[in-house]
């Protein structure tokens, strides 16, 4: 499947999955990629996926996964690996049900 046609499959997937309201006003995102599955919360304005790469433009931080590495808001939060499951709310960030810490500044 191109580029397009996986984006085009993701939102569609998106939009039947829904947006489930929490009682603090954010919107939940739950998707899954080739490689990975993700939650989030915030306001999403784009995403892009790839072979090895998924880039996702939100307030209130962008949240990135490219060759292996996971990044949100330009801090990286270490390694993952495939089927991982990624989460990204209220400012924290979790793989696999695991809080992690960024290894670099913002």
């Amino acid at each position: 499947m191109n580029n397009f046609a996986y984006s085009r499959f993701l939102w569609i997937v998106l939009l039947l999955v829904g947006c489930d309201s929490r009682p603090t006003g954010s919107t939940l995102f739950q998707f899954a990629t080739n490689d990975y599955q993700f939650e989030c919360d915030g306001q999403q304005k784009r995403v892009t996926i790839g072979p090895g790469l998924m880039r996702m433009s939100r307030h209130p931080e962008d949240i990135e996964v490219s060759d292996g590495t996971l990044k949100v808001g330009n801090r990286d939060y270490g390694a993952v690996a495939r089927k991982d499951q990624i989460s990204v709310i209220g400012g924290k960030v979790a793989v696999n049900g695991q809080i992690r810490e960024p290894t670099s500044p913002k």
